[in-house]
């Protein structure tokens, strides 16, 4: 097997308001039919040739949409801490315990049922026109063949699953007050949902007719491509978070991390999950890394490269600084929305390479973290595979 050809694109991400995160599902729709186009053109593949498609994505998002498809607002993704009133609402008459015992992890507003009692009570309109309540992977299943579908991988991070089952769990359903005509069918990751129409064809250069998968949740999909099938094995996945996955032969039901499903029956994961640890390097280079974005546009290579560089030049212990990730609160273990970044030990001696090193060492304890709250729940892995875009550099990964 090989890579035909491979692209990306950013899209913008909004904060209207503290603890807001949200997405256009439109940016990523155009962004899907542009690489579709791109990788096709780059690859010289006969698009015929092309056995099916499937789409993963970053979860869980909050995308409401009414009987076409159309969202009714923009999504809220899973960065998004709005709905901190509905989880203290969710402890008090559902209980943690029992969401745990039915779907596993913990109530916080990362997972999508808090966001959705947030939409029913902040916005009862929207609620009242909301169709489907999709992820972002759906909304582009839906573009392309019309199907409405939610990948079983994903279930977990909804709050409203139930595992052992790999279903919507009605108890916990019913027990929100949530209208259950409104939550999409449950379809494997591998799943034919649809076949690509007309017009998905004529955006995305795909043929009319090709067949679409219901794909999956991109830590799932992370666990697939880094060749965790089996209990035991683990992964990390660095982007703009970090995701520790962990295989298991049975569902997580404890509460400092949380589960994923897996494309392999019979296989779960154990997830730890991180805000911004890319997401805190990323920040510097946008507000501190001027110097190496302009050498990196007259040597035409990427600035993160040369910020790996730098933290190389720095010694284990960035000289005595410390580096907290929390840029934007902080998912596992912690569980803290209100929980901010911080440099400590700054001194005149400090440089700028210390702080880059600091930023990488942060997030590499951070990752220490959830390892050793799984290993406390009976998930202790050997080795520990990295992908992602942090996967790039040799001193992050050290």
């Amino acid at each position: 097997e090989r890579i035909a050809a491979q692209a990306g694109e950013e899209y913008p991400t909004a904060y209207p308001h503290p603890n807001w995160a949200e997405q256009d599902p439109a940016d990523w729709w155009a962004a899907t039919c542009r690489i579709v186009r791109r990788v096709l053109g780059e690859s010289a593949v006969d698009p015929h040739a092309v056995a099916a498609v499937a789409v993963s994505d970053q979860a869980p998002s909050l995308v409401a949409v009414d009987a076409d498809g159309d969202p009714l607002c923009p999504a809220l993704i899973w960065m998004d801490r709005r709905s901190e009133a509905q989880c203290a609402w969710l402890r008090d008459a559902v209980g943690a315990d029992r969401i745990a015992a039915i779907n596993g992890g913990r109530i916080d507003p990362y997972f999508l049922a808090p966001k959705l009692l947030w939409l029913r009570q902040e916005s009862p309109h929207l609620y009242a026109r909301c169709r489907q309540v999709l992820q972002a992977n759906g909304y582009i299943v839906h573009r392309l063949c019309g199907a409405f579908c939610m990948d079983s991988a994903v279930g977990p991070l909804t709050m409203l699953f139930d595992g052992a089952a790999g279903d919507w769990s009605p108890e916990l359903v019913a027990a929100l007050g949530l209208d259950a005509d409104k939550l999409p069918p449950v379809a494997a990751p591998t799943q034919v949902v649809g076949h690509v129409h007309a017009a998905a064809a004529a955006a995305t250069g795909l043929p009319v007719g090709l067949p679409v998968l219901a794909g999956m949740v991109d830590g799932a999909a992370a666990a697939v491509e880094a060749g965790l099938v089996r209990p035991g094995q683990a992964v990390e996945m660095t982007g703009q978070s970090t995701v520790l996955l962990i295989g298991s032969d049975r569902p997580y039901h404890g509460k400092d991390l949380f589960p994923l499903g897996h494309a392999v029956a019979g296989v779960h994961l154990v997830v730890g999950a991180q805000v911004a640890s890319g997401g805190s390097l990323r920040w510097f280079r946008d507000q501190l890394g001027a110097e190496e974005r302009a050498e990196a546009a007259r040597l035409g290579v990427d600035p993160f490269d040369l910020l790996s560089r730098a933290a190389a030049s720095s010694p284990p212990g960035a000289n005595r600084l410390v580096f907290l990730p929390y840029m934007y609160g902080e998912r596992s273990p912690i569980w803290d929305t209100d929980a901010r970044g911080v440099f400590f030990g700054l001194s005149l001696a400090t440089t700028r390479a210390d702080m880059v090193r600091a930023v990488m060492e942060g997030a590499a304890f951070a990752l220490r973290h959830n390892i050793e709250a799984a290993a406390a729940d009976g998930f202790n892995p050997a080795a520990l595979a990295c992908v992602g875009g942090g996967a790039r550099s040799a001193v992050w990964n050290q």
